[in-house]
């Protein structure tokens, strides 16, 4: 059938465009005067350009960028008294992307057929994720939607601001991480067999540093082939035994234990944690079933293991604090503001008051950590640079010290 793409107004003079399937354009016409649009014009679609929209909706994904920004407007909207609906079409014109677009309108679709916007919701798991359904069901029951819409905005923007904090601390230590490998892989295999020919002939004894650079870059030039399958074999076989549970637990229990970064990814669950969780229960969503939903939210299986035990205890009968410091895993300070959080009624309180100080601590934390990086690498590719260069010239310099005698 025929895509058109239209371009109408709604019944508050808002301009709404979009595509629709169609016999003619008069039959699709007709269909969006029944909806209550005012329509300003109708085209349809060529073949090429159905074929590419088909296209880049299926390469292009849905960003969270895109999700937050649908969310605000979605809340403005619903907050100056627009329904639903009306709501979820006007936010149609401001969404650039085909997928999200076909998305969003197969919720409304869902909406007209009987469902709750939450279960519509539910039914597009990889766009919207169940802490994000969660909220919305709580919102809708308890007549807030606009506002908890709101909530979800805030929270993905903290969300976001995390995530860009370590990415732009991370950014310049692994470019020169890899630069440094990549140079000193290129002297290896480039520069220093040139020089092999000439301590050859020369028939002098090789010093030390020399024979271990001479060994390492015949390694490199005749045996790459081998390493590179050993190497392919060997993280094949970890990245299978990190799929299991167990390998999975291991792992991040190993990462936690490191120097400096397990304290600092520490230090990002729990903001993510307590933010997520304060967010949950001030919405609404009874405590059981917001730590069921952090807990997708987090992706270190130790937290995980820890949370489910919290939730096991909470359901025996014991307070939220005590499993938190028999896990042994979350800092004293959170465990005691927890505690005073459900002795005073005010946990979503304290919960917000443990984000806002992690996420301080993060930054922090990742700051130090860029700042203790940075030399360290710098030292490295310096070391093993004039590592290879002495290597290279102290021969060099006794064949001209042998020339000279």
């Amino acid at each position: 059938m025929p895509l058109f793409r239209y371009k109408v107004r709604d019944r508050f003079g808002a301009a709404v465009t979009g595509l629709i399937e169609g016999d003619v354009s008069k039959t699709v016409a007709v269909n969006l005067r029944k909806l209550g649009y005012s329509v300003i014009y109708i085209e349809e679609q060529a073949a090429f350009e159905v074929f590419f929209d088909n296209l880049l909706s299926k390469i292009k994904t849905i960003k969270t960028e895109e999700v937050i920004l649908f969310t605000r407007q979605l809340s403005a909207m619903i907050k100056s008294g627009l329904p639903l609906l009306v709501s979820l079409d006007g936010t149609l014109p401001e969404i650039r992307n085909k997928k999200f677009k076909d998305t969003i309108n197969q919720v409304k679709k869902d909406i007209e057929g009987g469902m709750s916007f939450h279960e519509a919701l539910s039914k597009h798991p990889l766009v919207f994720s169940s802490l994000y359904v969660n909220m919305v069901k709580a919102g809708e029951s308890a007549g807030i939607l606009d506002a908890i819409l709101e909530r979800l905005a805030q929270l993905g923007l903290r969300d976001i601001d995390l995530k860009s904090k370590i990415k732009a601390a991370f950014v310049y230590p692994i470019v020169l991480l890899i630069l440094s490998v990549a140079v000193i892989i290129f002297l290896l295999v480039a520069v220093l067999p040139k020089f092999v020919a000439i301590f050859e002939a020369s028939e002098m004894s090789l010093p030390l540093p020399t024979i271990i650079l001479i060994t390492m870059s015949n390694l490199l030039r005749h045996f790459f082939i081998p390493f590179a399958i050993i190497i392919i074999f060997v993280a094949s076989l970890f990245l299978k035994y990190i799929r299991t549970d167990r390998g999975r637990y291991n792992l991040h229990h190993f990462f936690l234990g490191i120097p400096v970064f397990g304290l600092l990814w520490l230090k990002m669950i729990v903001a993510r944690f307590a933010y997520t969780l304060s967010y949950l229960t001030k919405s609404g969503v009874p405590l059981l079933q917001a730590l069921a939903i952090v807990e997708g939210t987090i992706n270190n299986a130790v937290v995980v293991h820890a949370l489910q035990h919290v939730r096991s205890s909470l359901t025996e009968g014991q307070s939220l604090a005590e499993p938190f410091k028999a896990s042994g895993l979350f800092p004293a300070m959170v465990v005691q503001m927890v505690s005073a959080g459900e002795k005073t009624g005010k946990l979503d309180t304290m919960l917000e008051d443990i984000a806002n100080f992690y996420e301080l601590e993060t930054g922090y934390a990742i700051r130090n950590m860029t700042a203790l990086l940075e030399p360290v690498l710098l030292l490295f590719m310096g070391l093993m640079v004039g590592f290879i260069a002495l290597s290279v010239l102290l021969p060099i310099f006794n064949v001209v010290r042998a020339m000279q005698h």
